[in-house]
C-alpha cells in the first residue's frame, strides 16, 4: 500500500520560513487505511511473530489517546498474515492510562472497549504499575501462549520496520529525482523507540551521513528513569532508546545482521544520533498558541500532525532552523501520524 505518494513538497508558503537548502517530508500518513505508517511497519514484524510464537492472549500498555493502542487493537481483529485473509485475532487486554491536563477521547476509548476483550484505566503512572501487575500477572503464568506487547509496539524485531523504511526512503528519492545526495538531517517524533532507532540502524547501514533528530515525547522523574532505564542521569525517552539499542544491536550481531559494524553502538551516539529532549514541553501533548497555528498553516498545506508527537517534533526543526543549524541543509521531516478518522460509524463493520 506503501508508495512514493509517501515522499511530499511542501509549498514555498511554508518552506520559505524555513533556512535550509531543501525540505522534504516522509508522510507515513493515510486518510484510507486504519493501520498505516510507523505503527504497521512495527506489526509487520510484531503480529507474524506472534501467529508463529503460538500466543492466544495479548495485552500491552498506552495512553487513552495512544496511537499504539487503537491501531494495534485494529491490526490483531483486521491484518491479513496468511494471504488468504485471517488475522491474529488474539483476546487483548489493553491498561490505558489517562493524560494528565488533557480531556478523555470517549468516541476512542468507545471504539476500543469495542475491539478488545478488556480495558482498565490507570488515573496516573503510580496506579499504572499496579493495573498492569494486576492484569498481566496471569500471562506470566502461562508463558506458552499469552504474550506482552510493549508499549508503542517498540522491540528489538520491530526496529526492522524502519531499517525498511530508510531504503525505501532511498527508492523514492531515485524515482522522485528529488535529491542527488541523502538528506542532512532527518527530523522525527521519540516514544517508544524502535521507530528513531530503526532510521538509525538504516542510515548506519545505508553508509550515510545523515543526522537523525529525535524529538521526545515526554519526560520522567528521576526515580523512573532508574527504574525503567538504569540510566537516572538520562532524559526519560533517551535512555529508553539507549537500552532499545543496545539490546536490539545484541540480537543483530547474535542473528549475523549483515552491515552491522562493531561499533554500532558508538556510530550511533557519537556521529548520527541527535537527540532534542526538550520540545516536549510544556507537557506530554501540550502544545501552544504558536504550535496549533503551525498545525492549520500545514493542514492546509496537506500535512497533519498530531499534538503528542509530530508537532513537537515540528517545533524542534523550527528551533533549529532559527538558530541556523539547518543553513544549507537538506532536511527531511519524517511524519508519524496516520491521519485516518476513527470515528465509530467508520468501523462498524468490525462488530
Amino acid at each position: 500500500m506503501r508508495g512514493n505518494n509517501q515522499l511530499l513538497q511542501l509549498p514555498s508558503s511554508v518552506t520559505r520560513q524555513i533556512d535550509c537548502s531543501d525540505l522534504l517530508v516522509m508522510n507515513e500518513s493515510s486518510a484510507r487505511y486504519p493501520v498505516f505508517g510507523n505503527k504497521a511497519r512495527k506489526y509487520e514484524f510484531l503480529l507474524p511473530n506472534l501467529k508463529w510464537s503460538g500466543s492466544k492472549r495479548l495485552g500491552t500498555v498506552g495512553a487513552v489517546s495512544s496511537n499504539h493502542a487503537l491501531q494495534f487493537a485494529l491490526a490483531n481483529r483486521v491484518a491479513d498474515l496468511t494471504g488468504d485473509g485471517q488475522p491474529l485475532n488474539c483476546a487483548l487486554d489493553l491498561v490505558l492510562f489517562e493524560v494528565p491536563g488533557a480531556t478523555t477521547d470517549m468516541a476512542r476509548l468507545g471504539i476500543l472497549r469495542g475491539l478488545v476483550e478488556h480495558v482498565a484505566i490507570a488515573k496516573n503512572n503510580i496506579e499504572l504499575v499496579g493495573q498492569a501487575s494486576q492484569e498481566y500477572a496471569r500471562n506470566w503464568l502461562h508463558s506458552d501462549t499469552d504474550s506482552l506487547v510493549p508499549p508503542g509496539g517498540s522491540n528489538d524485531l520491530s526496529v526492522l520496520g524502519h531499517m525498511n523504511a530508510i531504503a525505501e526512503l532511498a527508492q523514492f528519492l531515485s524515482a522522485a529525482q528529488a535529491w542527488s545526495a541523502p538528506p542532512d538531517v532527518i527530523f522525527v517524533a521519540m516514544g517508544s523507540g524502535s521507530t528513531v532507532l530503526g532510521l538509525l540502524l538504516g542510515v548506519h547501514l545505508m553508509g550515510w551521513k545523515t543526522k537523525v533528530v529525535g524529538v521526545a515525547d515526554q519526560d520522567k522523574s528521576y526515580l523512573t528513569r532508574w527504574l525503567v532505564n538504569r540510566q537516572p542521569s538520562l532524559p526519560f525517552v533517551e535512555g529508553n532508546v539507549a537500552k532499545l539499542a543496545r539490546s536490539t544491536v545484541q540480537w543483530l550481531q547474535q542473528i549475523r545482521f549483515p552491515g552491522i559494524s562493531p561499533d554500532v553502538l558508538r556510530v550511533m551516539q557519537d556521529e548520527i544520533f541527535v537527540p532534542d529532549s526538550t520540545s516536549w514541553q510544556p507537557g506530554y501533548g501540550l502544545v501552544e498558541a504558536a504550535d496549533v497555528a503551525w498545525a492549520n498553516e500545514l493542514e492546509e498545506a496537506g500535512l497533519i500532525l498530531d499534538p503528542v508527537f509530530t508537532l513537537k517534533a515540528w517545533r524542534s526543526l523550527l528551533t533549529m532552523s532559527k538558530a541556523g543549524a539547518l543553513k544549507n541543509k537538506k532536511v527531511l521531516f519524517w511524519n508519524t501520524y496516520n491521519s485516518f478518522d476513527y470515528m465509530p460509524p467508520l468501523l462498524s463493520s468490525l462488530g
